[in-house]
């Protein structure tokens, strides 16, 4: 009898699946104002498309290397502009964006993490400046989900695994074996 409990207890715990919240990888949210910006402008007619339902919903700039170089609380705005800071010059870390780097733009909405493509391309250019007068290209970055192919709950659009996965178990089904 204490066989059969155990066995029960030992299947139940390799069967049951896991349950793990995914965290999408959310850019980190204080870069440092360098002195050296450029603007980028975002009108009335960017924010039409944007999933934006969270209070504190904001959107970054990004080098080609994941830096951080700019931030904006979007949330219940019509227009804003968005400093995108260079690099300091007077140290020797990269703690900005070069001249002519290409700069990437995410929008995060509270656990959900969005790529952004301007309508116009944005490259820094020290004291430029460059308007988005049209709704940009968004796309969902993060989908949680069961990213295991030989799960039985595989899910084909998850981009993060979530722990949620069920692993398929052989065997006997005759509870009465």
């Amino acid at each position: 009898m204490k066989n059969k409990i155990l066995y029960t207890l030992l299947i139940a715990l390799f069967c049951l699946p896991k349950q793990v919240s995914a965290q999408c990888d959310l850019p980190v949210t204080d870069p440092v104002n360098t002195g050296s910006n450029m603007t980028v402008l975002l009108t009335g007619d960017f924010f039409s498309l944007l999933p934006i339902t969270n209070a504190e919903t904001y959107m970054v700039a990004l080098t080609d290397e994941g830096l951080v170089v700019g931030k904006e609380i979007v949330a219940g705005v019509t227009a804003t502009q968005l400093a995108v800071w260079g690099d300091d010059s007077t140290t020797p870390e990269l703690d900005g964006a070069g001249s002519g780097s290409a700069i990437s733009f995410q929008l995060v909405n509270g656990d959900e993490l969005y790529d952004v493509e301007m309508p116009n391309p944005v490259s820094f250019v020290q004291n430029g400046m460059i308007v988005q007068p049209i709704a940009p290209s968004v796309t969902l970055n993060c989908i949680p989900g069961c990213t295991d192919l030989t799960a039985l709950n595989y899910d084909s659009e998850a981009t993060e695994d979530d722990g949620s996965c069920i692993e398929k178990v052989f065997g006997c089904t005759d509870s009465g074996a």
